[in-house]
C-alpha cells in the first residue's frame, strides 16, 4: 500500500521545473532575485503573447521593452489606453504612455516617527503653466508651524489659490400657505457641511405660528437637518404679543419643510441668510 508523503516530504518546488514559455503553468521557488539594467525585471502581458501594447503589470527599474513599450521605474500598471498607476518608493502617480502630462496627478507620503506623518495629495498639472489642486494632511506632530493649524492639533492645508467648493446654489422650490418669493430663495451645502441659506424678501402670506411655508421635501435629503432648528430673522415689522416684542423666526424640520413663527400680520417682507448645521444633537 503507498501513503501519501508527509508536508515535509512533498518537494516544494517540484523536482521538474518547466521552461520559461505560454504552457510554464506554475512556477514555485523559495527566492527570486531579479537584477540589471534596461529590460530587466518581472513583466506580465495579455492578452495574447507580449507584444506592443498588451504590456498590463511590470516590476523593474525602467525603461522601453522590446515591443515598443514603455514601463516606469517601481511596480506598475496599465490599463489599455496606456493609463498606469506606479507604485515607487513613497510615491503612488498617475500618468498616461501618450497624452502624458508634464506633471502627473500623485500621492505623497513623508512618514517619521521623530517628526510626524504628513500625506499630500495633488492633481499636478496637465501643462506646466496650469495650477494644481492639492491637500496635505498634518498628524499633530507634523503640522507643526503649518499656517493656520493650532498647535498641536492634526489639521488638513489647501493652498490659497485653490479653494473647496462644496455645492453650487439651488433654488428653493415654490412657496405655501400664500407666501412668494420678491427677491431669491437659495441653498447650498458649505465647506463646513453645514446648510447655507440665502432667502431674500420673502413675502409673508399666512403668518400664524407654524405655518408650513416650505411643505416637506422643499429642501431634499442630503439637505435636512437633523434636528428641528428655529432661526431668527430680519422682517420690517414686529410683532407686538401681550406687551412684549417677539422676533421673527423661521424653524427648518427634519422632513426638509420651513415653518414660520413670529412674523407680524402686516410685515411685507422677510429676510434670512444663515448658515444651519445638519447633523448636531
Amino acid at each position: 500500500m503507498t501513503l501519501d508523503p508527509r508536508p515535509d516530504q512533498i518537494s516544494d518546488p517540484p523536482a521538474a521545473v518547466l521552461a520559461p514559455g505560454g504552457a510554464s503553468g506554475v512556477f514555485k521557488g523559495r527566492l527570486v532575485v531579479v537584477s540589471g539594467t534596461g529590460y530587466s525585471g518581472v513583466f506580465v502581458y495579455a492578452p495574447g503573447p507580449p507584444g506592443t501594447g498588451n504590456l498590463i503589470a511590470e516590476m523593474s527599474n525602467g525603461g522601453t521593452d522590446p515591443y515598443g513599450n514603455p514601463f516606469n521605474a517601481g511596480v506598475e500598471t496599465i490599463d489599455a489606453l496606456g493609463r498606469n498607476l506606479t507604485m515607487f518608493g513613497r510615491f503612488l502617480t498617475w500618468s498616461k504612455n501618450t497624452d502624458t502630462p508634464d506633471n502627473p496627478p500623485l500621492i505623497l507620503a513623508d512618514p517619521s516617527h521623530a517628526n510626524g506623518n504628513s500625506l499630500e495629495i495633488t492633481t499636478g498639472e496637465g501643462v506646466s503653466t496650469d495650477s494644481p489642486a492639492a491637500l496635505t494632511f498634518y498628524d499633530s506632530s507634523a503640522s507643526a508651524g503649518v499656517t493656520g493649524i493650532p498647535a498641536g492639533q492634526p489639521g488638513i492645508f489647501v493652498p490659497a489659490d485653490c479653494p473647496i467648493v462644496c455645492d453650487g446654489w439651488h433654488s428653493m422650490p415654490g412657496m405655501s400657505s400664500g407666501w412668494t418669493v420678491g427677491g431669491h430663495a437659495s441653498y447650498k451645502l458649505l465647506p463646513t457641511g453645514w446648510l447655507g441659506v440665502a432667502f431674500k424678501d420673502l413675502v409673508p402670506g399666512t403668518a400664524t405660528d407654524g405655518t408650513v411655508i416650505w411643505a416637506a421635501g422643499s429642501l431634499p435629503s442630503g439637505y435636512q437637518v437633523g434636528n428641528n432648528h428655529r432661526v431668527v430673522a430680519y422682517t420690517n415689522q414686529i410683532r407686538v404679543s401681550g406687551g412684549s416684542f417677539e422676533m421673527a423666526a423661521l424653524e427648518f424640520e427634519t422632513d426638509g419643510s420651513i415653518q414660520c413663527f413670529g412674523v407680524a400680520g402686516a410685515s411685507p417682507r422677510l429676510d434670512l441668510y444663515a448658515a444651519i448645521p445638519l447633523d448636531d444633537t
